[in-house]
């Protein structure tokens, strides 16, 4: 199943956040990077808003993680002082045990938001496939492997490649 990494802004004016949003999360294998302007203590914010509330109940009822720890710097800052936790990452529940090292970077963003990052690990980082012995492939095999794990049509005019030697 593909995997989805989405980036969704919410303006402040918008009184549900979730509408912005309401067919990302369709499968469990997405992650969502969100500037919500929404507000709640779960994030880090000493208030609670209206659009926090809400935005905290999709997040329970489809099953949703906040990567967010509350924990943390804030993710945007201006220059009259002002401090809040408005951008968010969200991740199915699927993918939330793969986003690893989430930080905050104090790199210079060009705009009051932070620059979130972290490392998306994949089924090759976690060492699954880490050595293959092409010599001793079945090729074979491998083919019929794809066929009926992808479903793919293979016709009389599929081409075959042949190793020279």
């Amino acid at each position: 199943m593909p995997q989805i990494v989405a980036s969704v802004y919410s303006p402040p004016t918008d009184i549900d956040p979730t509408l912005r949003m309401k067919n990302l999360f369709t499968s469990k294998f997405n992650v969502s990077i969100n500037d919500f302007n929404a507000k709640s203590s779960l994030w880090g914010n000493a208030l609670n808003d209206k659009k926090g509330q809400i935005l905290e109940s999709l997040m329970i009822n489809k099953k949703l993680y906040l990567i967010n720890s509350e924990h943390t710097a804030p993710t945007f800052e201006n220059t009259q002082g002002g401090k809040s936790w408005i951008d968010l990452t969200i991740a199915g529940g699927n993918v939330n045990d793969k986003i690893k090292s989430w930080t905050i970077c104090e790199t210079e963003s060009l705009s009051f938001h932070k620059i979130i990052f972290f490392e998306f690990q994949t089924v090759l980082d976690q060492g699954l496939a880490k050595t293959m012995n092409l010599k001793q492939t079945d090729w074979d095999g491998v083919n019929n492997y794809l066929r009926q794990e992808l479903r793919v049509k293979y016709t009389a005019t599929t081409t075959r490649y042949q190793r020279n030697e």
